[in-house]
């Protein structure tokens, strides 16, 4: 049966911690015993196949630490570095076979110092002379800090700018635990004591000898004595010499690239493995941090050998929309949308910033599981539009794209996902209108087109089929939102005949939507929706009854009815919860402009989808007031037959109740409204007071959405008149 041995102080965070992981694993498994296996479990590394002691004794005794040397950098410069000049000596002086690839390292470099190519080379030049001429041993520490490209290098977040962290050289810090750890001093069996006791510390989570004042750098923020991690300023740095070591090796594995040692104009390199440009999001780090990448690091349950772990390290696969991801959000939806090796099972994220405006440290921000998120592919369809707004527009912009970014990064993680949805949506439409007012945002870019492709780039019912878990999960105020950000008419010369772009503040150009100001365009209604903001509904069904015709007679023939011909309806349950005050008006309001950003609607199939979940509102109760006023404000005529017979009749608005909608004179306003249905023959009432006092904006959508046929009926019925039947839309 195959050991397991389990390491329990060896887990995911901090950073320095997992890299020491993965260093003991590659170690292991190239130096030890190839078949060993590695995992994590319950939040610790695991090993299969190797017992304790034999692990011990092999870092102890055999183990041989790969070379990190950085000739390219100033401080890594035995010519140019005195301290790093005399660490080097000591590890080259020392009898043991186990430093030998440092000393083949420093005879290579020896043989190249002195060239004039060398001397009068640069940065950039020194990296391909060294790349070229390096041994063996030495590439997996250069292909960790640089990865070389035809043009200029670029340097992988983990290690800085090339090893270096301004004037800190991480070479020299490694330097520094080895001689304390391998060069026998004065005292060899209390050095070697030593050495154990830290191993087995790090290890097995025991009792060891005090740390050392050293540091991990940026990869342990606990033990780098940062500000304020003491009573009184800054503590002193301590840390384990071993976690420091094999946390080296560790960042060996996470290799940038593989390079051609066919000559430079052939060389390739692929990105640093799960490395992603940082989004700071917020809760993630404060204002004004300066973030120099984030490293996703994968975990996985299922043991694995090392060469399978290397490739996914060397792959690190991140795929979103067929490209490796390239920011925190890319790679939260490429995890959601399984774009990952098989094997990883979570992910740990960690981002490298600036604190204090000092050095890099890098801090673990959260964690995902890998799972199949549904829908998480629709999300692609915003990030061209999304990429060009982002810098635009001041802070304003600035904000709402995070908060955007926020709402994605929540989705793979979201328990109710049909609200994270919601919310993507929301910050979505919300960036919109940011960029909007700003001058340099809408000259930068146009308001999120409608199309693309020959294809809504929001199809309408995709989105509210998420939006509500396929109907499953359909609250009050989704659906009425649905009804009300679906509304559109025929008659082009009313006010707003698109209430989503009433909603969106927009209007339509020459070249599709605009904004209300652009070019030689101005358009009144849109800027005057635009700066009514949250009250925008309230502005769209006064403009319209302002603009409704004043028919007198029969009306017989209207030419300019308020209501609006086509839309998803609504049911009447839901109407008459948002009049008794029992619905989220707010969040109605926002979930109907996010869904003004959709395309295609078809109102019986949306319509379906949502009733066959509809187990509420069988019996409503239906308000006089609401019923008077909503039947005067049809789009197309009714036909009803009463004791006088069978006629059509379409009772219109006053123009003057879109000074009682403002004033919310309801009492004044249902009283118009009954003497308007008294001269149809449909009531003899002649006062109706609404229950409560509703919200203008519950009044203004109850007034607007769409009801079907059968709802229009009982509000005819609800008024008590002998109407024995009633035709018009049917459902």
């Amino acid at each position: 049966m195959t050991s397991v041995l389990p390491l329990p102080g060896l887990t995911p965070t901090p950073l320095a911690s997992y890299l020491s992981a993965i260093g003991l694993f590659r170690v292991v498994a190239e130096q030890l015993d190839r078949t060993v296996r590695g995992s994590w479990r319950g939040d610790r590394f695991v090993l299969h196949g190797l017992d304790a002691d034999a692990l011990v004794r092999f870092l102890v005794d055999d183990y041989v630490p790969s070379p990190v040397f950085s000739p390219w950098n100033k401080e890594g410069d035995p010519a140019q570095n005195e301290t790093t000049r005399k660490q080097l000596d000591q590890l080259v002086a020392a009898v043991s076979p186990r430093l030998d690839p440092y000393r083949r390292t420093l005879d290579t470099w020896h043989a190249i110092a002195a060239t004039d190519e060398w001397t009068s080379g640069d940065k950039a030049h020194r990296l391909r002379i060294w790349r070229s001429a390096a041994p063996d041993d030495a590439l997996g520490w250069m292909d960790a800090a640089v990865a070389l490209a035809e043009e200029e290098p670029s340097f992988p977040p983990l290690l800085g700018s090339g090893g270096n962290d301004g004037r800190f050289e991480f070479s020299r810090l490694l330097h520094g635990e080895l001689i304390r750890l391998f060069v026998p001093d004065k005292a060899p069996a209390k050095q070697l004591a030593a050495s154990e006791g830290w191993l087995r510390s790090l290890l097995f989570a025991e009792p060891g000898p005090a740390l050392v004042e050293s540091t991990s750098g940026m990869y342990d923020s606990d033990a780098a004595g940062t500000a304020n991690s003491a009573a009184q300023g800054s503590a002193k740095s301590a840390s384990n010499p071993w976690s420091i070591v094999l946390a080296f090796e560790g960042l060996i594995a996470f290799s940038s690239g593989v390079a051609s040692r066919q000559g430079v104009g052939r060389r390739q390199f692929v990105g640093a493995p799960f490395t992603v440009r940082a989004s700071l999001l917020g809760g993630d780090s404060a204002p004004g941090e300066d973030a120099r990448g984030e490293l996703w690091a994968p975990l996985w349950d299922r043991p694995a050998r090392w060469p399978e772990v290397r490739r996914t390290m060397a792959e690190g696969r991140l795929g979103w929309q067929q490209q490796q991801a390239a920011t925190t959000v890319d790679a939260a939806r490429a995890v959601a949308a399984l774009g990952v090796d098989r094997g990883i099972t979570t992910f740990v994220r960690h981002q490298i910033v600036q604190r204090n405006g000092k050095s890099y440290i890098a801090t673990p921000v959260g964690r995902l599981k890998v799972r199949a998120v549904k829908g998480v592919g629709e999300l692609g369809a915003i990030d061209s539009w999304v990429w060009r707004v982002r810098g635009a527009g001041g802070a304003g912009v600035a904000a709402a794209v995070r908060r955007l970014d926020q709402a994605q990064l929540a989705v793979p993680a979201a328990g109710d996902l049909a609200v994270a949805y919601q919310d993507v949506l929301i910050a979505l439409v919300d960036l919109e209108r940011a960029v909007g007012r700003s001058i340099a945002g809408r000259e930068k870019a146009g308001p999120f087109p409608r199309r693309g492709g020959g294809r809504p780039m929001l199809d309408a019912q995709t989105w509210v089929g998420l939006l509500s878990s396929d109907g499953a999960s359909v609250s009050t105020e989704l659906r009425l939102a649905v009804s009300v950000a679906s509304l559109r008419s025929s008659k082009s010369d009313m006010p707003f005949p698109s209430m989503a772009l009433a909603l969106r503040g927009l209007t339509v150009g020459a070249k599709g939507i605009a904004w209300p100001e652009s070019g030689d365009q101005r358009d009144a209604h849109a800027r005057e929706a635009a700066s009514a903001g949250d009250q925008a509904l309230v502005e769209v069904l006064r403009r319209r009854l302002l603009a409704a015709s004043q028919v007198a007679g029969t009306d017989a023939d209207p030419t300019a009815p308020v209501g609006y011909s086509a839309g998803v309806w609504a049911s009447l349950g839901a109407v008459s919860s948002l009049l008794a005050g029992h619905t989220d008006v707010a969040r109605i309001v926002q979930l109907s402009r996010a869904l003004s950003l959709v395309e295609d609607w078809d109102p019986k199939a949306i319509a379906g989808m949502l009733s066959e979940h509809d187990s509420t509102y069988r019996r409503p109760v239906l308000d006089p007031w609401f019923a008077a006023v909503r039947l005067c404000l049809l789009d197309t005529p009714r036909r009803v037959v009463t004791s006088d017979g069978e006629r059509a009749v379409h009772p219109l608005p006053r123009r003057a109740w879109a000074r009682l909608l403002v004033a919310q004179r309801h009492e004044e306003w249902g009283s118009d409204a009954l003497s308007v249905l008294r001269r149809h023959g449909l009531t003899s009432l002649r006062r109706a007071t609404p229950v409560g006092s509703p919200d203008p904006l519950a009044v203004a959508i109850a007034l607007t959405v769409r009801l079907s046929s059968h709802d229009q009926s009982a509000l005819l019925r609800t008024l008590a008149d002998p109407v024995t039947s009633s035709e018009g839309d049917a459902p």
